[in-house]
């Protein structure tokens, strides 16, 4: 029988518009139960999506009740630092899975069992090191291994000190529990499977392009019957489709998806958001209308930047 797992989300205000769409990826992969904490929370879909009422001041105590640490007045975008002590702070919730792991909602997810699957588990502590999906033990030393410290690494000290400090920030991933768990010979798995698409830059939405894969001219990505993919133009004329585990669309703004989406046998994503796609045959000039290089529109240039004052100031009052 396969392990247990929950994969647990933390989202306080309005859910992005395209949530449902994200919702509808999660359902198909029903092994899995997603724990999606919340203050403004809609009825779920599917079975192994539980919505669980939670106010950003009652999980604030929560935080505090596990860690001592008390956050006053915080911007939410700070709180993914959080992500590793889920396992403490959510204890109540997983005493039925093996396995718990902190995620993202600007994620489409395609098949996970397939790239973790369960021989893969049980060698492992700590399954992938990015921070929209880490995976972990759900046991006690695991779940209490925030509080250890390694050489090089951010330390959860180090956040209780300066929550909001940019230096301090990964320690969800790469700079903090990675080299965390290595330095205290925690089992440790982790493989590129993921499509990481690169975040807009300053002045340009940008083409859909990853940080983590080896990208090609002609590309786009989707999700279909189940499972996410990059599709990309063979030299020759052909389109292969190169499967991941999932797609990660971080920090972009998306108009609201078209109706019916949800109807569609797969969804498209690109730089303009969503769009149906049944694995049609595709040309050149057609991997360039869906996936462009767009340039930001002013308004939101301007409002990205009244947010990064706004942080800056928020980050000078803590």
């Amino acid at each position: 029988m396969d392990s247990r797992i929950a994969l647990i989300v933390c989202y306080f205000g309005k859910l992005p518009d395209y949530f449902r769409i994200t919702e509808r990826t999660m359902g198909a992969n029903p092994s899995i139960d997603w724990l999606i904490f919340g203050d403004e929370l809609p009825v779920s879909n599917y079975p192994n999506v539980h919505f669980i009422p939670l106010s950003l001041q009652d999980y604030l105590l929560k935080v505090k009740e596990t860690t001592g640490l008390e956050l006053k007045v915080i911007a939410p975008y700070f709180l993914y630092n959080l992500k590793p002590v889920y396992g403490k702070i959510f204890f109540d919730y997983l005493g039925s899975y093996q396995f718990w792991g902190c995620t993202d909602l600007d994620l489409l997810y395609g098949d996970i069992r397939k790239f973790l699957p369960q021989e893969i588990l049980l060698d492992h502590d700590q399954l992938l090191a990015r921070g929209h999906l880490v995976v972990y033990r759900n046991t006690p030393s695991v779940n209490e291994a925030y509080k250890l410290i390694s050489p090089n690494a951010v330390r959860f000290s180090d956040l209780m000190a300066d929550f909001t400090n940019p230096k301090y920030h990964q320690f969800d991933e790469w700079r903090g529990m990675q080299r965390i768990l290595r330095h205290h010979g925690f089992r440790q798995y982790h493989r590129e499977c993921m499509a990481d698409i690169k975040a807009p830059s300053r002045f340009r939405i940008g083409s859909f392009r990853t940080s983590n894969l080896p990208n090609h001219q002609s590309q786009i990505f989707y999700w279909h019957s189940g499972r996410a993919f990059r599709a990309y133009l063979h030299p020759e004329g052909g389109i292969l489709d190169e499967e991941v585990a999932y797609i990660h669309f971080q920090k972009r703004r998306f108009p609201e998806p078209p109706s019916g989406i949800l109807d569609s046998p797969g969804i498209g994503i690109g730089p303009q958001g969503f769009f149906p796609y049944d694995r049609e045959p595709l040309n050149a000039e057609d991997f360039s209308l869906l996936n462009p290089d767009p340039r930001k529109p002013w308004k939101d240039i301007l409002f990205q930047e009244a947010k990064r004052a706004k942080r800056k100031i928020q980050s000078l009052i803590n």
